[in-house]
Order: C-alpha cells, then sequence, then structure tokens
C-alpha cells in the first residue's frame, strides 16, 4: 500500500464525513413525507444533482 500524503488523508476523510453526512439527509427525507417542507425537498434534488456528476 503506497503512502498517503496528510492533504489526502484529510480530503479521504471529508469525503466519507460527506458521504456519511448526505446519508443522513436521506434517510431523514425517507423518514419524512417529502411533500411537507419545500426544504427537503431542495435537498433531494441536490442529492440527484451531485450523484449525476459523481458518475
Amino acid at each position: 500500500m503506497p503512502q498517503l500524503s496528510p492533504t489526502t488523508g484529510i480530503l479521504i476523510f471529508l469525503g466519507v464525513l460527506f458521504f456519511y453526512f448526505l446519508l443522513l439527509v436521506a434517510i431523514k427525507n425517507t423518514s419524512t413525507p417529502l411533500s411537507s417542507s419545500p426544504s427537503s425537498k431542495k435537498t433531494s434534488n441536490f442529492l440527484v444533482f451531485y450523484s449525476q456528476n459523481g458518475s
């Protein structure tokens, strides 16, 4: 396994934290009806947009 630079490790760590945050938001969106508040709908639209860019 190659040696990782500290900045790479920090970026990976932040990426994992961001992934868990998106997962938490997705779980919150499924537990509550999407039509209840416009903010959750905006967040779900961002999730779709982000997943399209990531692939």
